[in-house]
């Protein structure tokens, strides 16, 4: 099996986003092993068609605020999150 890795940055998913990444590929029938995020893709200037993306946890967290159960604000660690979709569903932006 490939390595799933970002059609962008070149670099690998590490750890269960790999799995994650590599089980959508199989159950689509992705050919590709590239994923990009939206503004990814709108940078490179492609569009996404039929666009079905696949949430991640990226490896980093971002410190957030929140009330614990005893209504006291409290510094938490959350993981940062977003959607990916294969390079099957790029298509080129046509300006007319």
């Amino acid at each position: 099996m490939n390595a799933q890795t970002n059609l962008k940055t070149g670099n690998a998913y590490a750890g269960v986003n790999q799995s994650i990444l590599q089980e959508v590929k199989s159950k689509t029938g992705y050919s590709s092993d590239k994923w990009i995020t939206y503004c990814q893709a709108r940078e490179i200037g492609k569009k996404l068609v039929g666009a079905k993306g696949k949430g991640i946890n990226l490896r980093t967290f971002a410190k957030d605020t929140d009330k614990n159960t005893k209504g006291k604000i409290v510094e938490v660690t959350r993981p940062i999150s977003f959607f990916v979709f294969n390079e099957d569903l790029l298509q080129d932006v046509v300006v007319a």
